[in-house]
């Protein structure tokens, strides 16, 4: 059995500084410029609601939002799994589990700042989408959503062990990760609407069906020991993190699609040497995704259909690949044991990885590819033979690779991407004592 309880009560701020409007103004007059419109002229309703919102007055500063949720979750589970051994070659196996989820979610959002009640959209989708990121602060009394659900999952497989080295297997299993709740208190608003819209803050669970035949074996007189599988799988309801323009927020897709082959292998010449790894190839797309987040540029050239339906029309992924995921990858590791005498041992180790090109933006933005690279990490150990204590240095990305974790459009500046990326060369000793 399994249980799980979550709480979580976050409190957030976010306030206008003179800096910040000061951009804010400048970036809508040059907008306004570039169309020829004299603010000091007469004014459009346009202008006039900018210029009610703060902007160009300098009555923007000091104004913000505070945002209070509070949290809870619980899970429990119950499985179980068992094997017959038909004889002693053949085996088969069946497991059970059995899921229920709750979750609850109470939002407050008290919202002053002007800027964020202007429906750009309604002004000018040409010139003001890409201001839509920093209008989060849409006010929101005190509101609440909840989400249930309850799954059961099975798995089943075969074993057969044709000789004492070589077996095979096949196994069909299903997966489930529970739904629940955007932890955003502004989900499901737009400007100049203050009422809550909690349709969109929940997302669903997602279910996968996966199916592998693999071979395991010990070859070359034990010393190497290597695997492989071939795998198709499917996920209904895959749960992708999108960036809507405001903000981060989970949503559904509608199917992955996924089939690739695994390797993976550990060979031990001798009791000095240990040399591992693994590969993936793979082949994994959206198999139905028509409701994708759109990348600002593209929000940008549908401005005209945006301002004629008042929405943005999603991107259609299906057929691409999802973000995250790479054709190839590898993995590996060589370990030279040295005893230096019989109470000190020397390990001298490194451990490499390779990814093919990848997006990181849920839209499929090319400005958040990754290309292909490797990773190359490195150890030198002493420690005692006893295992009581180990002082090690190691330094990891040594090539000093820029990696990107995850990229999304940078808010207001168009055709330019902002990303959080992956440690950069990192060298450091660690001490250890067991005791």
């Amino acid at each position: 059995m399994y249980y799980f309880n979550q709480d979580i009560d976050a409190k957030g701020e976010f306030n206008w500084g003179t800096d910040g409007e000061a951009y804010l103004t400048q970036v809508a007059l040059a907008r306004l410029a570039g169309q020829g419109v004299d603010i000091g002229g007469p004014a459009s309703a346009g202008v006039a609601q900018l210029a009610a919102a703060g902007l160009f007055s300098g009555a923007l500063a000091e104004t913000g939002v505070e945002e209070d949720v509070s949290y809870e979750a619980e899970s429990i589970a119950v499985f179980g799994q068992a094997t017959w051994n038909v004889n002693e070659a053949l085996s088969l196996t069946l497991g059970l589990r059995y899921s229920e989820e709750e979750k609850e979610a109470d939002y407050e959002v008290i919202s002053n700042d002007p800027f964020s009640q202007v429906n750009l959209l309604n002004i000018s989708q040409e010139l003001f989408n890409s201001l839509r990121p920093l209008q989060l602060h849409l006010p929101v009394g005190k509101t609440s959503d909840d989400y249930d659900d309850d799954d059961l999952s099975v798995t089943t497989s075969v074993n057969y062990e044709f000789t004492d080295t070589v077996s095979g297997y096949a196994r069909y299993a299903q997966g489930y990760k529970a739904g629940g709740l955007n932890l955003n208190g502004t989900i499901g608003q737009t400007p100049g609407n203050p009422t809550t819209d909690l349709a969109n803050n929940q997302f669903d669970s997602e279910s996968t069906d996966s199916y592998e035949i693999g071979v395991k074996s010990f070859l070359f007189d034990r010393t190497l020991q290597l695997n492989a599988t071939v795998f198709y799988q499917t996920v209904e309801d895959f749960q992708v993190n999108s960036f809507d323009g405001a903000g981060f927020t989970l949503q559904n897709a509608g199917e992955i699609e996924g089939k690739g082959l695994e390797i993976d292998y550990t060979w031990t010449p001798n009791e000095n040497w240990i040399v591992g790894g693994g590969f993936v190839f793979q082949d994994i797309e959206y198999a139905d995704f028509k409701t994708g987040s759109t990348t600002i540029a593209q929000q940008e050239a549908a401005g005209l259909q945006l301002r004629a339906e008042g929405a943005v029309p999603p991107q259609d992924l299906t057929g691409e690949t999802p973000n995250f995921v790479s054709d190839v990858t590898y993995a590996g590791n060589i370990t030279y044991l040295h005893d230096v005498n019989e109470d000190m041992i020397l390990k001298l180790g490194t451990s490499y990885r390779f990814r093919s090109d990848y997006t990181t933006g849920q839209d499929n933005d090319k400005l958040t590819e990754n290309d292909d690279y490797w990773i190359v990490n490195a150890n030198i150990t002493l420690e005692a033979s006893d295992e009581s204590w180990a002082v090690e240095l190691w330094g990891k990305n040594l090539t000093d690779e820029e990696v990107i974790n995850i990229g999304f459009d940078t808010p207001l500046q168009t055709g330019s991407m902002s990303a959080f990326v992956e440690a950069p060369m990192t060298w450091g000793v660690t001490g250890r004592m067991n005791f």
